[in-house]
């Protein structure tokens, strides 16, 4: 009861006071043009954006390694997510960050979906070991060291699902559907990693999903640059199907899937395997 209690407490701390008042810093960020159609590096100034950016995250980590302490592993990474949604809702939508920046501007989205991923990463292997005791996972996400193939085979299928999800899922730029298939995108990318390792005959390892998501953030817009060429403007303007549905996720976006869906991909995975096993009567 008073865990339950605990719980919806840090969720709503994090909605509705920590998530809006770190958005604040985003919200002050604008392009050469003076409007909000920006990224955190495609802008007026991307060293400012980079450091609020930089706040917006260690922020959501802290608090999230707190409410992990508190409560249960699955609550603090939600919590975590949601902070960083108040961000990621202040920025603008890929046709919107297109439409203003006449240079492409998807090299600068790979690489701060690069950086922003490599946070999210930190943030939920912070929260993994600095869980209260008994709530780690037995393969802690940054104990082993990177040797079995396994590890990279979870990530390739997760890269491979996770990107399929979200091609499917983001037809349409807006913010609310690029936030969800990050969203479900995520959740593809944990079950896709969590069941390559265990067909393969190994534990899965935590980090799997999650460096899924931040390759994703990374190649998704080189791949859309590359796809689109010198028609990325025109594919932008040509609505719903006309754009690479991967790339529609920018930024934080990633993040914000990162953390809330991650852990719910990976907590099927394991439940479905488990009820696979269990003998028939």
């Amino acid at each position: 009861m008073a865990e339950s209690a605990l719980r919806w407490t840090f969720s709503l701390l994090a909605l509705f006071l920590v998530g809006p008042l770190l958005a604040i810093l985003v919200h002050g960020l604008h392009a050469t043009d003076g409007s909000n159609y920006i990224s955190l590096l495609a802008g007026a100034s991307p060293s400012k954006g980079l450091i609020m950016g930089a706040i917006v995250l260690v922020a959501a980590g802290i608090f999230g390694v707190i409410v992990g302490k508190v409560v249960t592993k699955g609550t603090a990474l939600a919590t975590a997510g949601l902070v960083v949604l108040w961000s990621a809702w202040q920025l603008g939508t890929v046709d919107e960050i297109v439409r203003t920046h006449p240079a492409s501007p998807m090299t600068l989205l790979a690489i701060e979906g690069l950086i922003v991923g490599l946070f999210g990463v930190l943030i939920a292997g912070a929260i993994e070991v600095f869980a209260k005791p008994g709530n780690q996972s037995s393969a802690l996400i940054f104990a082993e060291p990177f040797k079995d193939a396994a590890l990279f085979a979870s990530i390739f299928a997760g890269v491979l699902v996770g990107g399929f999800v979200v091609w499917f899922v983001g037809y349409q730029m807006l913010k609310g559907q690029a936030l969800f298939a990050a969203f479900i995108g995520a959740i593809g990318a944990g079950s896709a990693s969590q069941l390559t390792a265990m067909m393969m005959g190994k534990e899965p390892r935590p980090i799997a999903g999650y460096l899924a998501i931040a390759v994703l953030a990374a190649i998704a817009p080189l791949a859309a640059m590359m796809l689109h060429g010198a028609g990325l403007q025109a594919a932008v303007r040509s609505g719903p199907n006309g754009f690479f549905g991967a790339a529609v996720p920018v930024s934080l976006d990633w993040v914000v899937g990162m953390l809330l869906g991650v852990p719910v991909g990976q907590s099927w995975a394991s439940s479905m395997i488990e009820k696979r096993m269990q003998p028939t009567a």
